[in-house]
């Protein structure tokens, strides 16, 4: 059976992208300053203090934002009593991954108790008019929370029953203009998670100030496992990256080698 050249390619791409996501290199990435400040922000958290995390992705876009996610979890767990709300006012996808996510992140094995240290709230339908009611009455958005507990049986939404009792919000969503409009306008302050392809739109928002950070995408999440020094998804996905384009330009290279060899046999 004759092998073509593009068969070869192709194979050599796929190999190129599932290795590394199977078995991580760990190639150098370089450190994203906007995530080492968001990173700085988390960390200097003080004891007692209440995240809200509104997280908006959907499936198809678990790739590129969750591995800013999972770390950000995994960080938290990490530090002195800090908690957190975990909430999806956009997505139902987020609801769904929130187990994943926070396995993930190595919340169930950490010393954080549900109801006590944190919550999962689950899903509210709404887009922007859940985000509004949560941020005045998310008893009233969310009378129970994600496993059907009653919300009055849970500790920890003693402390949270609007927007301004959390004391950071970590915005992970495709868009973050409702999230500015109707939550930083309260003075809470947010650290977005953008979409890689939703940079540039992001980007005003954090110039401006209205965001305190920001984590772009893939790469920045590949950046906050380096801070925190746990690889995951974000480090073993920018591996594959790295080494699937690597092979693309290897080709590119070595088509227009051949392309020029053969041309000047012509002349």
């Amino acid at each position: 059976m004759k092998v073509e050249v593009q068969q070869v390619i192709t194979l050599l791409i796929i190999i190129s992208i599932a290795a590394p996501l199977l078995y991580p290199i760990g190639l150098p990435i370089v450190i994203d300053k906007k995530t080492v400040i968001a990173y700085e922000i988390i960390n200097s958290l003080k004891p007692g203090s209440l995240v809200a995390i509104n997280c908006q992705f959907s499936a198809a876009q678990y790739a590129d934002q969750a591995p800013a996610l999972i770390a950000i979890l995994n960080h938290i767990s990490r530090l002195e009593d800090v908690n957190f709300i975990y909430m999806g006012l956009y997505n139902a996808d987020a609801a769904m991954l929130s187990n994943k996510v926070f396995e993930a992140a190595g919340i169930p094995k950490s010393n954080m108790e549900y109801g006590v240290d944190y919550v999962n709230l689950g899903y509210a339908a709404g887009a922007e008019t859940a985000v509004v009611g949560v941020a005045n009455d998310a008893h009233g958005v969310f009378p129970t929370d994600y496993y059907g507990n009653p919300i009055a049986e849970l500790p920890l939404m003693e402390r949270f029953h609007k927007i301004t009792d959390a004391d950071l919000i970590i915005f992970l969503a495709e868009r973050i203009d409702f999230g500015v409009r109707q939550w930083q306008v309260l003075g809470v302050p947010i650290i977005g998670v953008a979409l890689t392809m939703e940079v540039p739109v992001w980007m005003p928002y954090y110039v401006s100030g209205q965001l305190v950070g920001y984590i772009p995408g893939l790469s920045g999440g590949a950046t906050y496992e380096a801070l925190i020094k746990s690889p995951g998804l974000g480090t073993s996905a920018l591996d594959a990256m790295s080494l699937a384009h690597f092979v693309v330009i290897f080709f590119l290279i070595y088509g227009n080698v051949i392309y020029v060899r053969e041309r000047r046999k012509k002349i």
